[in-house]
C-alpha cells in the first residue's frame, strides 16, 4: 500500500541531505486535495517542484511533494509560483518547528541579466521525494 507508506516516512528520510544546488525548477504545481479523514495524518494539499539536477552538485532529484503545506515569502503568503519557474536552487535548511517542519529555499532567477536572489519558506507536514533511482 504505497500510500500508506509515503505517510509513514520520516521527513529526515527523504531530505536531499547532499544538496541540490544548481538545479532548475522546471515546473511547479500546487492544489486541495480531499482528505482520507480514516488516516491519523490525512493530507489536505500540497505544493510539488519538478527539477531537472542534470547540472546539480547534489543529489539526482526528479521531484519533491510537501503535503499541507503553507508557502511565504518576506512575511506574505505565495498564492502564484509561476515566478518561480525556472529559477536556480541556491540553498535551503530544514528545521522541526513543533509539528511542522520548515524549508528555508533561496532561490536565484536571472531578470535582465541579473541574479535576483529570493528566499521562501515552506512550512509543512508530510514529504515525498521521487528521485532518479526510483
Amino acid at each position: 500500500m504505497k500510500n500508506k507508506k509515503m505517510i509513514e516516512n520520516n521527513v529526515e528520510d527523504e531530505y536531499w541531505w547532499y544538496g541540490l544546488h544548481d538545479s532548475v525548477l522546471t515546473d511547479i504545481k500546487c492544489g486541495e486535495i480531499t482528505p482520507d479523514y480514516s488516516i491519523k495524518n490525512y493530507r489536505y494539499n500540497y505544493l510539488k517542484f519538478f527539477l531537472d539536477t542534470e547540472h546539480a552538485i547534489g543529489e539526482p532529484v526528479k521531484e519533491i511533494t510537501f503535503y499541507n503545506y503553507s508557502a511565504s515569502w518576506k512575511g506574505g503568503n505565495i498564492k502564484d509560483f509561476s515566478f518561480y519557474k525556472g529559477s536556480w536552487w541556491i540553498s535551503d535548511s530544514l528545521e522541526k518547528k513543533g509539528d511542522k517542519w520548515v524549508l528555508t529555499l533561496t532561490l536565484t532567477h536571472i531578470e535582465k541579466h541579473h541574479p535576483v536572489d529570493e528566499i521562501i519558506t515552506i512550512n509543512f507536514e508530510q514529504l515525498e521525494v521521487v528521485r532518479e533511482e526510483d
